[in-house]
């Protein structure tokens, strides 16, 4: 072999090694197609997370407004139990 052909194989040969490494470092199973999906889904959970600590918050007010107020144990009783008091009048819609 010449030494013009085996710098040619081996020109080749690392090219190859490099396309190679750049297919499996981009879609490999843990390449850069991966960690963009991953990121996607980080993204996701923390606006769900966000949403539930907002809920977990107007809870907590609730609670607090259940445990200051009488008026709003009342207000609760009647609107979302459906609870009345004895002298009331109910009237039943259809």
């Amino acid at each position: 072999m010449t030494p013009r052909l085996k710098h040619t194989i081996i020109r080749v040969f690392f090219v190859s090694e490099i396309i190679l490494f750049s297919i499996i470092y981009c879609f490999g199973p843990q390449g850069v197609s991966l960690m963009v999906q991953l990121q996607r889904d980080n993204r996701v959970l923390c606006a769900q997370l966000d949403t539930l600590h907002a809920e977990s918050a107007a809870l907590e007010s609730d609670i607090s407004a259940w445990k200051a107020h009488p008026f709003y144990k009342e207000k609760v009783a009647r609107e979302k139990l459906q609870m009345a008091r004895v002298d009331d009048t109910i009237f039943y819609l259809q």
